[in-house]
């Protein structure tokens, strides 16, 4: 070996060792989190099961919502969608499918249908999510928001006659900032509304 080529050697080794230790490095990157929300019926449900059948048409949600994506509000104007914290499926579906199982577990209704069916139904109950978001815009305050506005509808009349319209909003303070925190806060909110709904139907039915 001449005194040439030894530099051009000991460049090459450093060369290849620099490329196998960048081999070995790997980015660590979040993980996504898939998150559901949960409505929990309490109460007892009553002695006697309402004749009507009712139907859940699928939810509309608000196109500032409806992706999968947590969103949270910054400040006034500011709203950002969490890449790594996302809803499992869709939360207009979810939400409809909450509401159906706890329209069912309340026995209002004689069957409540949300899939396609022979059954004709003498209800429909339609839904629109029109806020669902966390609130971080108060340093220290941070709330979880959900707003939704439902519509009976009486099928038997032409056109439908609009038995129901409300509107309910709820937004419950956080124990913390964490994207965990933000579901449990939509759940209590989700629980809270359908509680409500069920009351009001008892009223109409």
């Amino acid at each position: 070996m001449t005194r040439k080529t030894l530099p051009r050697l000991i460049l090459v080794l450093a060369l290849l060792s620099l490329s196998w230790s960048c081999a070995g490095v790997q980015k660590n990157y979040p993980e996504k989190r898939y998150f559901v929300l949960n409505a929990s019926r309490t109460a007892e449900p009553p002695a006697d099961q309402g004749e009507a059948v009712l139907r859940i048409r699928g939810f509309r949600i608000s196109p500032r919502y409806e992706g999968r994506g947590l969103v949270y509000r910054t400040d006034r104007l500011t709203f950002e969608s969490d890449f790594y914290n996302q809803f499992f499926i869709s939360p207009a579906q979810m939400i409809a499918e909450e509401t159906s199982r706890w329209l069912a577990e309340a026995k209002l209704f004689n069957h409540v249908l949300d899939a396609p069916s022979q059954a004709l139904p003498d209800l429909v109950l339609e839904g629109a999510v029109t806020a669902l978001y966390g609130d971080y815009s108060r340093a220290g305050e941070p709330k979880a928001i959900m707003e939704i506005q439902f519509f009976l509808i009486q099928e038997a009349s032409t056109p439908g006659r609009i038995v129901l319209q409300k509107n309910y909003r709820r937004e419950v303070p956080l124990n913390g900032p964490s994207p965990q925190n933000l579901v449990q806060g939509w759940n209590q909110a989700l629980d809270q509304i359908l509680a409500a709904l069920e009351a009001d139907l008892k009223e109409k039915l």
